[in-house]
């Protein structure tokens, strides 16, 4: 309404900018980013406003870059915030603190989603030498980036803390049972890891606002238990979920739905069907290499089930 009255109100940009933070709440990643990306340009249009509500801005638009896979810009926004916190350490030092806080805590998914594990390592752990309101996050993604690294029994011992500090909160008991799960399956337990990612699928389901990237994570995760297992049929339906609700719900590029195309061609690979294989790798390579570095374990499995498909 107020974009209609008057669009070059001071007003619009904050504005769009809470309404993009709504959006991010409601676990609707495009909406939010394409919201705060516009509250940023206004701002920047129209001049003037205080740097502290152009920092806020970019608050809100980082998430989103997180959530829709677009890990460089999102590592860059938030290395940019933290340069100019810096600067500002010992003038308003509550809020440098928590933004400083906050940025870094994006930032360590970011790198930890593209595969940059020591850096992330690096950011989570400096974060958890500070007291700050994302502090069970930061213990579930450090858990997760042990996981990544192969150190299952430090993964386990930091998600177990994750949720002693949050006891009964829903969201970060979602997380940490989605972690698990995989944690669980990796380490050869093939029934708890399966409780465990329906317990997980069951938090996500029954929250008022669903997180369709988390339910594609565990429908994934359920397609590799069954893989694992020997059960193709269901592997394969389990993966195409995974793939069918990434494209629906978040976006067609997302890096990580090349993890899920990878699987999905180990699969068709264990059918004997190498062609229909080989054209999955293919196009996983190709969505995963945009954002994703060699580190990552998807892309290095990937790469090596292209590698036996194409000398086959």
């Amino acid at each position: 309404m107020l974009e209609r009255e008057d669009p070059q109100s001071r007003e619009l940009a904050p504005c769009k900018n809470q309404l993009a933070r709504l959006y991010g709440c409601q676990n609707k990643p495009g909406e939010a980013l394409a919201l705060a990306r516009a509250s940023i340009a206004l701002a920047e249009e129209q001049g003037g406003h205080p740097a502290s509500l152009l920092r806020e801005m970019q608050a809100t638009l980082v998430p989103g870059l997180c959530a829709l896979g677009r890990y460089r810009e999102c590592i860059e926004r938030c290395q940019r915030q933290l340069v100019d916190l810096e600067e500002l350490h010992g003038t308003d030092s509550t809020e440098v603190t928590r933004l400083t806080s906050y940025f870094k805590t994006v930032k360590s998914v970011a790198t930890l989603n593209r595969g940059l594990f020591a850096e992330s390592d690096a950011d989570i752990s400096q974060l958890l030498l500070e007291t700050f309101p994302e502090r069970p996050y930061a213990l579930h993604n450090l858990g997760w980036l042990r996981m990544e690294q192969g150190r299952l029994a430090e993964a386990e011992e930091l998600l177990g803390q994750a949720l002693e500090v949050m006891l009964g909160n829903k969201d970060i008991e979602a997380y940490c049972a989605r972690t698990r799960g995989i944690l669980r399956r990796r380490a050869g337990k093939l029934q708890e890891a399966e409780q465990l990612a329906r317990h997980s699928l069951r938090l996500w389901e029954t929250q008022e606002f669903r997180n369709e990237l988390e339910i594609a994570f565990v429908e994934r995760n359920l397609g590799e238990i069954r893989f694992e297992q020997g059960n193709l049929e269901e592997a394969f339906e389990y993966l195409s979920k995974a793939v069918q609700r990434i494209e629906e719900h978040v976006s067609r590029d997302h890096p990580k739905l090349g993890g899920v195309y990878s699987r999905l061609a180990a699969v068709q690979a264990a059918k004997g069907k190498r062609q229909e294989a080989l054209d999955l790798a293919v196009r996983a390579i190709g969505i995963m290499s945009i954002e994703l570095t060699e580190a990552d374990s998807d892309v290095t499995a990937c790469r090596a089930l292209l590698a036996t498909l194409e000398r086959a």
